[in-house]
């Protein structure tokens, strides 16, 4: 009977400490996404924001580590080809020694550079395609703005169309609105002898006497 209850006050305490720390859980992946992945978060850039978020890609950093690695190799290795072919040669004659370590110099060059070739290019492959996502990003900041996502960038095109229009209308439209205007400019007035000023005729608007 003892045994009894006891298991079940441990099943109990188990589902409290459970239903606990899925609480606890969900509160950090809150806390997380608050101050790390939320876009106006000013810890976005900070080591932990770059962990959480996509902005910064770390495989390129990666690469770069295994591309050292894999050369440093290459080169071990292709140092290593004549002082094998040397100790090699040694313990069949020792006349054959310098032979055997001219046949390893030749053959550790021949190694080393088409190695090397084919890891550059290998790494060149991968840095482009892991490189790319990166230049998308840092072209589409400089065209709409670092704080600015995937939806205000296609948004931002549209917007620019509709005012184009009325503008290219009102330029249209300025030219025939202004030739009247220019068409009926005065040549010039002038004051007839009876007290009559501004005439812009050839006779008097008040005495009818012509223009002098």
């Amino acid at each position: 009977m003892y045994s009894t209850s006891s298991a079940a006050a441990s099943g109990v305490g188990l589902i409290i400490v459970g239903i606990l720390l899925f609480i606890v859980f969900i509160a950090m992946v809150v806390c997380i996404m608050i101050m790390f992945v939320s876009k106006k978060s000013t810890q976005r850039n900070s080591k932990l924001g770059q962990f959480f978020n996509f902005d910064h890609f770390h495989l390129e950093g990666l690469f770069r580590i295994l591309n050292v690695i894999c050369v440093s190799e290459i080169t071990v290795t292709s140092i290593a080809f004549p002082l094998i072919a040397f100790v090699w040669g040694f313990n069949l004659n020792f006349g054959y020694a310098l032979l055997f370590l001219l046949g390893g110099l030749i053959a550790g060059v021949i190694f080393f550079v088409v190695n090397q070739f084919l890891n550059r290019i290998f790494f060149e492959c991968i840095m482009m395609f892991v490189g790319m996502p990166g230049d998308v990003r840092k072209i589409r900041r400089q065209v709409v703005g670092n704080e600015a996502s995937d939806s205000t960038f296609e948004q931002t095109a549209p917007v620019a169309a509709p005012q184009a229009a009325p503008r290219a209308a009102a330029q249209a439209t300025a030219p025939m609105n202004a030739a009247p205007v220019n068409a009926a400019a005065p040549q010039g007035t002038w004051n007839c002898s009876c007290g009559a000023t501004g005439i812009t005729g050839g006779f008097c608007y008040k005495c009818g006497s012509p223009r002098k």
